[in-house]
């Protein structure tokens, strides 16, 4: 049976140290997670973030099965405005001036790589790669267009709350980006908690897919990117925590020189 009551939250202290800043001393706690079943959640009181405990990290088999069944294509016209919401508000983004033939990078663009095809149609020179999918790049071609320090703009739309090792994942998308270049991230962020769980997060819609295990706060993900080169530049709030906006939550970073 799931935990629910706030005290029953116990220091991990068994290879729990928080994804994300490293605070060696988690809380855990249980809960649902779809029929008949629960996880174990670890939620870090030093940076505020919340990650699925490694035991119950979904596998890769499972997460390929998962993505597989995203109907996201050039024929959904909502999720083709999502898309361009996000790049546009990337764009707008102070410093991030955009100019014919920009090199971007989709990272982690999933089985339809539609965001670097709408980004190739605006005269973009864009490219997608994903571990499950497409490891050596999208196009086929692309294999020697993706190098490191190689990008002006790298772009990880929904896709961080799949990190499973955060700091290893930003610093290999960091590894991509040009010195003085951009990274822009959308994910959903939680607010910071204080002692206890964000009181949203047991019925949280955002936490029901299995595979997402990363649950950031704005210093979370500050703490993730930290010793890769990237530096906040310009975080955007774009829903109340917890909520079911269609843009999520975006926050721009620029590599260092």
């Amino acid at each position: 049976m799931p935990i629910c009551e706030s005290n029953a939250e116990n220091p991990t202290g068994k290879g729990h140290s928080c994804v994300f800043c490293g605070e060696k001393e988690t809380y855990s706690r249980f809960f649902p997670l779809g029929k008949n079943k629960t996880r174990l959640y670890c939620h870090c009181r030093v940076c505020g973030g919340i990650f699925c405990a490694r035991e119950y990290l979904p596998s890769p088999a499972g997460e390929k099965e998962r993505y597989l069944l995203h109907e996201n294509s050039v024929c959904d016209e909502k999720y083709l405005g999502m898309l361009k919401g996000f790049v546009s508000r990337v764009l707008k983004t102070p410093g991030v001036n955009a100019f014919p033939g920009m090199r971007i990078l989709d990272f982690g663009c999933g089985p339809s790589p539609v965001l670097a095809y709408l980004l190739r149609e605006d005269g973009y020179a864009a490219y997608g790669t994903d571990p499950f999918f497409f490891p050596e790049g999208w196009p086929e071609y692309s294999r020697l267009e993706i190098s490191p320090g190689s990008f002006d703009l790298v772009l990880c739309h929904e896709c961080a709350e799949h990190f499973h090792f955060p700091g290893k994942t930003f610093s290999e998308m960091a590894s991509f980006v040009k010195p003085e270049g951009f990274c822009a991230v959308s994910t959903r962020f939680i607010p910071p908690a204080g002692s206890s769980f964000p009181d949203f997060f047991e019925k949280w819609w955002y936490r029901m897919d299995f595979t997402h295990v990363a649950f950031y706060s704005y210093t979370a993900m500050e703490k993730a990117v930290s010793g890769t080169g990237l530096k906040a530049v310009f975080p955007v709030a774009g829903n109340d925590p917890g909520g079911e906006g269609e843009c999520g939550d975006l926050m721009v970073f620029r590599k260092e020189s």
